[in-house]
């Protein structure tokens, strides 16, 4: 059995602005960033805007224009990058943002990080 990665998932995410998603994000930590960062005891949260957008690709996930990175720091456990990510996920959703994660333990997310998620 692989050893997952746990230390890093990116959240590619659409539907929503770079200033927005962070809002939200703060909000459900309830924690400010500073400058583009949430930071916290063993990880942290960057939010990005995606640099590799091209025109027409919006049907591609990796192509969404915002995304969310979340660093575990020392080696994160499992258990916490899989409750942070879905945390994460479950909020977006929530808030009619579409969102997929991409990271060794999708398969632990919800709806398999989005994967499986009905449009």
């Amino acid at each position: 059995m692989t050893e997952k990665d746990c230390d890093y998932c990116k959240i590619f995410v659409t539907g929503i602005s770079h200033d927005e998603l962070q809002a939200l994000v703060a909000n459900e930590f309830d924690i400010a960033f500073e400058l583009r960062t949430l930071q916290f005891e063993g990880y942290s949260v960057d939010i990005e805007k995606n640099v590799t957008v091209t025109i027409g690709g919006i049907d591609n996930f990796l192509q969404w224009p915002v995304f969310l990175e979340f660093f575990g720091e020392g080696g994160a456990s499992e258990g916490v990058a899989v409750e942070v990510v879905a945390r994460i996920l479950n909020s977006l959703w929530a808030s009619n943002v579409e969102a997929v994660a991409s990271c060794d333990f999708e398969d632990e997310l919800p709806c398999n990080g989005g994967f499986s998620r009905p449009s």
